[in-house]
């Protein structure tokens, strides 16, 4: 996948507002007004691609950056942005239609050959490098019933401020669903803009929004955001999915080698003031471990579902372990606490068996209930020979399941630092450790798989720029640490120390929705992507057969 995301997903802000279009350059309130008061949707700081290359905390995240694969993706995805951006301030910006126009590309992909035919897009697929390569602030506010406004303040020399001062006039006479207001001073670029709405709006002066210029920050990306209203709005919908994570702080910065994520989560609800012990099932757990994952006070998170998987409250599992385990990618297992696991498994097993198997093909077998036992196994398949069962083989008995045979001798049991580091911090509810560059094999083969046996087509992600990055960077992804921590009943706190900032399930995703024709959209359906079908050329391949970890680890994502 594509390091440089980090530098347009956050600056992707003022990208997917300008998706409804800029319209005439409006005229300014009194510039001497006090400003009403505002709730403050989003605070983004993006030190920029040009200073993060000189950067000493950088040096291997931009030497991934500077990797062809990367060039080509980040190009992809940035045309296709514009040729989205274009088309929705054209009036031919809906899913259907964005989507009709890019499956009309040959199979080369070639988004750039559209954005050349396009003029808007033309207009608008420069500043979108900009936005990746300069530092820059933005903030998006609203007041009362008022449309959303946007303050961008980028830093730019004089040839650059010109050309976004030409092109925003030229987009600006191509539609009237929002206004802007275009200033400069001291080396910065203000633009102030009333965000698209049924409503005609004019935005307030880029002054009311940075009354001094910026002052210089030290964090690659600083950003704070209060993602339930900011996703309510029209232009973020793509980023609808993630708001219920509620008011969200971050900052990303490196020290080196690495990718440090530190941040802060205000939940939707309140926090239990005390954590259950673990009940980590170590007697089921062997290296050599590529992965573990372990959380607690997971219960509120699973009630809710939808028929026939809701659970009983006695029967809810309250913690959750996920591990992967070096060799074929069906050697990933899982865990559920509950207090009465029978129980859970005689609820969950029918609902299992009812949903999965009138949905199977004859090719892919059954899942069946094994005669007095406590056990599914799903049968008929070549992929894998997944399996659950109640599992008696650990101080408390567990809900365990896998994707492949478990071998249940303990030769290599679980490494003793890491359970030691999960269990002495009383206020942990989350750890993850992965080495990424093995895991994204895992996952990448269960991503075809579950395509392969839930479409007919096959909607796979295909040989794409996208793979071709990962298969590049099998080597680079060394390994990724994330913890999450209760700091109060209302508060969480994560940290993560990584490669390049994203874990391996993280950048199959990502991967998935870059590569989707109607990008950025589609990210609420993420399971049904490109039909093409996998061509893996011999080199990448062997990439993703050969990669191996290495030692484990250290286990804090704080050290």
């Amino acid at each position: 996948m594509r390091v440089r995301i980090l530098g347009f997903v956050l600056p992707g802000a003022f990208i997917i507002a300008l998706a409804g279009g800029c319209g005439k350059s409006g005229g300014s309130p009194d510039a001497n007004s006090a400003p009403p008061k505002t709730l403050v949707l989003a605070r983004v700081h993006w030190l920029g691609k040009d200073k993060l290359a000189g950067e000493t905390n950088a040096v291997r995240f931009m030497k991934i950056w500077g990797e062809p694969e990367s060039a080509r993706i980040e190009a992809q995805t940035l045309d296709k942005l514009s040729l989205a951006l274009a088309r929705q301030g054209t009036g031919r910006g809906s899913s259907t239609n964005r989507l009709a126009g890019l499956r009309q590309l040959p199979m080369t992909n070639n988004y750039a050959l559209l954005v050349s035919n396009e003029p808007s897009a033309r207009l608008v697929r420069p500043l979108l490098d900009d936005l990746v390569d300069k530092e820059l602030y933005l903030e998006i506010r609203q007041t009362g019933g008022r449309p959303a406004e946007m303050g961008l303040a980028i830093r730019l020399d004089d040839r650059r401020a010109a050309l976004w001062q030409t092109n925003l006039a030229a987009l600006a006479t191509n539609s009237a669903s929002a206004s802007f207001v275009w200033q400069r001073s001291n080396g910065w670029t203000f633009v102030s803009m009333a965000l698209p709405s049924a409503t005609n709006s004019t935005p307030v002066p880029p002054a009311l929004f940075f009354s001094q210029p910026p002052s210089p920050g030290t964090n690659w990306i600083e950003a704070d955001l209060d993602l339930p209203r900011l996703t309510q709005l029209a232009a973020f919908s793509p980023l609808r999915p993630f708001g219920p994570f509620h008011q969200v702080s971050f900052t990303v910065t490196g020290d080196g080698e690495n990718v440090r994520t530190r941040g802060e989560i205000v939940t939707p609800g309140p926090l239990p003031r005390s954590l259950e012990p673990w009940h980590i099932p170590t007697n089921l757990v062997r290296d050599p471990l590529i992965s573990f994952t372990a959380a607690r006070g997971v219960a509120p998170l699973l009630r809710g579902l939808p028929s026939p998987f809701s659970l009983s409250p006695s029967n809810e599992p309250n913690e959750s372990f996920l591990w992967d385990v070096d060799g074929p990618p069906f050697g990933m297992f899982f865990a559920l606490w509950a207090r009465n696991v029978t129980n859970l498994f005689n609820q969950v097993a029918p609902a299992l068996m009812g949903t999965i198997n009138p949905r199977l093909g004859p090719a892919f077998g059954s899942i069946s209930r094994e005669t007095n036992a406590t056990r599914l196994a799903w049968t008929g398949t070549a992929y894998f020979s997944p399996f659950l069962e109640v599992s008696t083989n650990t101080d408390s008995p567990v809900l365990f399941g896998g994707l492949g045979p478990h071998v249940m001798a303990r030769i290599r049991p679980m490494p003793p630092e890491l359970l030691e580091h999960i269990v002495q911090q009383t206020n942990l509810v989350y750890f993850d450790m992965e080495f990424t560059g093995k895991r994204i094999v895992h996952w990448r083969y269960l991503d075809d798989v579950y395509r392969i046996m839930s479409d007919a087509h096959g909607p796979r992600l295909g040989y794409t720029a996208s793979l071709d990055w990962i298969a590049t960077n099998l080597d680079n992804l060394s390994y990724a640490v994330t913890e999450v921590k209760a700091a109060d009943t209302k508060r969480l706190t994560f940290a993560r120390k990584s490669t390049v900032g994203l874990s391996a399930l993280e950048l199959d995703l990502l991967a998935n929705w870059i590569e989707l024709p109607e990008f950025p959209d589609g990210l609420s359906t993420l399971l049904a992507t490109n039909p093409t079908p996998l061509r893996l050329p011999g080199k990448a391949g062997a990439r993703m057969a050969t990669n191996r970890p290495a030692a484990m680890p250290g286990a804090s994502a704080n050290r």
